[in-house]
């Protein structure tokens, strides 16, 4: 078994709440990766996984020894992971002190968080913690409706307001929101709940009643930002249950450009290409996308970029422009990959499949959708997208066998 799958197995049994057999096999590859073939990316990954160990442990002089090793070995590397686990871990150990912190951290091993998801996870919980007693009725929403994702952020939310300005942790938190920057994790002019929903991706009944609940909420308050947010979750959602146009979308648009909010303006031009392409306008659709694409790029958003790009890849296959769309399919989920967004990644990854497919690459667009498959169970599969796509990669795989 190679290091990264054992390191991988360490952190399955973290998700599973067996930190004493995450430890275990954490220092085992530990060990291997020393004696047999030194590696320092596969030496900080291993150590990284320690640390998660004994702050599950509760053991935190164990965990900062680790963290310490971790950001030793950084210092030669310049890869976004080498920069930004290590500091993470430093995170950990600094929030090992309040009861809000550990239910977080707890959480955040159960949902497998990786760095860019924790970073951006942390960077929404600084925004929302001005109003922490939001954060406790989303927390009790959350729990009600087992929503993990909105719970770990609720936490984490509870656990930063109770952090003073100048303390180690919140030194430690701007320290890697820094690193997390650097290599483009964007937030911004964000509302927080679409942001944190964005992360798993979910189109669910309870999701859409959600929605309206936050719609709801906002335009009673007046809350201009949140509901042009809202409205653009409620289009979002729409779109990923096949609606080819809404109305919810030029209403979202129209809102985010009273109030200036640059970030909505992208996202709203992303959604709009989504929606050219259900309703087979290619053309509008490349036009949007490339929008989108160039003000993410503005706003330092590389996540955002990526995706954009890959909808630019759908609009050139759909226009016939194989080569275009072949580049920019197999570059964005290597973009995204690399910074640790499963869902985003996983949508890419589908878009890809897709091109392989036209491409007559039958093999390729297999092995590309059952990556995209792994990714949405690994992040929650609500919706059950990762039976339906595997489903559609085959059938399309067999016709073409076929054929």
């Amino acid at each position: 078994m190679s290091h990264g799958a054992l390191v991988g197995r360490a952190l399955a049994l973290l998700r599973q709440d067996d930190p004493s057999g995450a430890l275990e096999c954490a220092n085992e590859v530990l060990e291997s990766i020393r004696s047999d073939s030194p590696d320092k990316a596969a030496e900080i990954s291993a150590l990284c996984a320690c640390v998660d160990a004994h702050v599950a442990l509760g053991d935190a002089t164990k965990a900062l020894a680790k963290a310490e090793e971790a950001s030793s070995l950084a210092k030669s590397l310049t890869t976004s992971f080498a920069e930004a686990a290590p500091s993470l871990a430093m995170v950990k150990v600094k929030l090992m002190a309040s009861q809000e912190s550990k239910e977080a951290l707890a959480l955040l091993r159960e949902i497998g968080a990786s760095w860019g998801e924790t970073a951006l996870l942390l960077a929404l919980a600084l925004r929302a913690a001005k109003e922490p007693a939001q954060a406790r009725s989303l927390l009790e929403r959350a729990r009600r409706l087992q929503q993990r994702w909105q719970e770990t952020f609720a936490l984490l939310t509870l656990a930063v307001a109770a952090l003073s300005k100048g303390s180690p942790a919140m030194a430690e938190i701007d320290k890697f929101l820094a690193v997390a920057k650097k290599h483009g994790l964007h937030i911004g002019d964000v509302d927080p709940a679409s942001s944190v929903r964005r992360l798993q991706g979910s189109s669910t009944m309870e999701d859409m009643q959600e929605i309206h609940d936050r719609l709801s909420a906002a335009a009673k308050a007046g809350q201009r930002s949140a509901q042009a947010w809202a409205t653009l979750d409620l289009a979002d959602a729409k779109l990923g249950q096949g609606l080819m146009k809404v109305q919810e979308l030029e209403d979202a648009t129209t809102q985010l450009q009273k109030i200036g909010s640059k970030e909505g303006l992208a996202m709203a031009k992303f959604q709009a290409s989504r929606s050219h392409l259900a309703c087979g306008r290619p053309i509008e659709a490349l036009a949007d996308a490339l929008v989108a694409a160039k003000n993410f790029k503005d706003l330092g958003d590389a996540v955002g970029e990526a995706a954009a790009c890959s909808a630019c890849a759908l609009a050139h296959l759909e226009l016939g422009q194989l080569p275009e769309a072949v580049s920019l399919a197999s570059k964005a989920p290597q973009d995204l990959a690399e910074r640790g967004l499963r869902r985003a990644c996983a949508d890419a990854l589908r878009v890809a499949s897709q091109v392989y497919l036209q491409l007559g690459e039958q093999e390729r667009a297999m092995q590309v959708g059952l990556e995209a498959a792994a990714a949405l169970r690994d992040v929650g599969d609500s919706r059950g997208e990762a039976f339906a796509l595997l489903n559609e990669v085959a059938s399309a795989y067999v016709f073409r066998k076929e054929v």
